[in-house]
C-alpha cells in the first residue's frame, strides 16, 4: 500500500499531482486485451475527495523534475468522486487494448485541475490524498470486453515566454515559462507606509509565488526591493532590502527552502520611470524576483 496526492499541494489546493509507477515483469503484446484493476481509499488526512483517478500503461518510464500534472490520456479512469470509507476500498478496473511493448503502469490523476471534480471535507490538510493497493494486470479473459475509452487529457495552453522582464499586471504568474534570467514584478505587493511590514493585500500574490516554487522544486530566485528617490539613498537602500527580506520571510513561512531564496535592496538606483511624477514614483516602488536557476 502507498499514498499519492491526486489534487492539491501541501496544505493548499492547487496543482500538485503525485503518481505511483511500477515496472511490469514482461512487456505487453500488441492488440491483445488486458484487464487492469487497483483499489483506492481516501486517507483520513485528506482535506478533499476527487475524481479522475486512473492508470496509464506505456512503454517508457516517466520521470519529471516538478510536481505538476502529467497530461496523458489514461487507459482506464474513474470519473466519479471517491469518498472516504471505513467499510471498504473502491475498485477501479477496466479492459484496454495494448499498443505493444508497454512495460510500465502509472496510477494517478492525469487531468487538469479545472477538469477534476472535488469536494472539500470538514477536516484534513493534505488535499485529495488517496491510498492505493492490490494493483493487478493480466490478459483479459473470455467475456471481458473493451472498456469505453476515457476522455482525452489535454494540456494547458503553452506558457508565456518573455525575453527579460514582465509584471503580474501583464501576465498571470502561473502562465509564465520560468526561464533563467527573467524578472517578474509583483504588482500586488504592498507595505505599510515607510516600513517593511507587508499589508494583507499582499498575501494572495505571495501565496501564488510560494505555490510556483513548491511546484518547481529546482527553481531558485532572488527577490529585489526598489524605492523611489524620496529620502536619502542610504535610507532607501536599507528600506528596499528590508522589504525584499520580508517577502523572503513570507515564502520561508510557506515552507519554501531557504537555500532557494536570496534577496537584495537596490534603493532608488534602478527606476523604471522618471521620479518627476507621482505615477513614476509609484512605478518605482516595487518588489520583483529574478529566476536564478530552474
Amino acid at each position: 500500500m502507498l499514498g499519492i496526492k491526486c489534487y492539491g499541494k501541501g496544505g493548499t489546493d492547487s496543482y500538485w499531482h503525485e503518481y505511483a509507477q511500477v515496472e511490469l515483469k514482461e512487456t505487453l503484446t500488441k492488440d491483445s486485451l488486458y484487464y487492469l484493476e487497483f483499489y483506492v481509499n481516501a486517507s483520513h488526512r485528506a482535506s478533499r475527495i476527487c475524481n479522475n483517478i486512473g492508470a496509464v500503461v506505456q512503454a517508457e518510464m516517466i520521470a519529471t523534475r516538478d510536481r505538476k500534472p502529467l497530461y496523458i490520456t489514461p487507459a482506464i479512469n474513474n470519473e466519479k468522486m471517491i469518498k472516504q470509507s471505513i467499510l471498504g476500498w473502491k475498485k477501479i478496473k477496466g479492459v484496454f487494448k495494448a499498443k505493444g511493448d508497454e512495460q510500465y503502469v502509472v496510477i494517478g490523476n492525469f487531468y487538469r485541475d479545472e477538469e477534476t471534480k472535488t469536494e472539500r471535507l470538514e477536516t484534513g490538510r493534505d488535499g485529495a490524498y488517496y491510498y492505493l493497493d492490490a494493483v493487478m494486470l493480466r490478459k483479459a479473459q473470455p467475456g471481458e470486453k473493451l472498456s469505453p475509452k476515457p476522455k482525452e487529457s489535454l494540456p494547458p495552453p503553452p506558457p508565456v515566454v518573455v525575453e527579460e522582464r514582465t509584471s503580474t499586471e501583464e501576465v498571470e504568474i502561473e502562465e509564465l515559462k520560468y526561464d533563467v534570467g527573467i524578472t517578474v514584478e509583483l504588482r500586488q505587493i504592498q507595505f505599510e507606509f515607510d516600513k517593511a511590514e507587508l499589508l494583507p493585500i499582499s498575501q494572495k500574490e505571495l501565496d501564488r509565488l510560494a505555490n510556483i516554487l513548491i511546484d518547481n522544486p529546482f527553481m531558485e530566485i532572488q527577490v529585489t526591493g526598489h524605492t523611489d528617490n524620496v529620502g536619502s539613498e542610504d535610507y532607501n537602500q536599507k528600506l528596499s532590502e528590508s522589504r525584499a527580506q520580508a517577502v523572503v520571510a513570507y515564502l520561508l513561512h510557506k515552507d519554501v527552502e531557504k537555500e532557494r531564496l536570496s534577496f537584495k535592496g537596490m534603493g532608488s538606483i534602478a527606476p523604471l520611470m522618471s521620479n518627476d511624477s507621482e505615477e513614476g514614483k509609484i512605478a518605482n516602488r516595487r518588489v520583483e524576483f529574478t529566476i536564478l536557476k530552474n
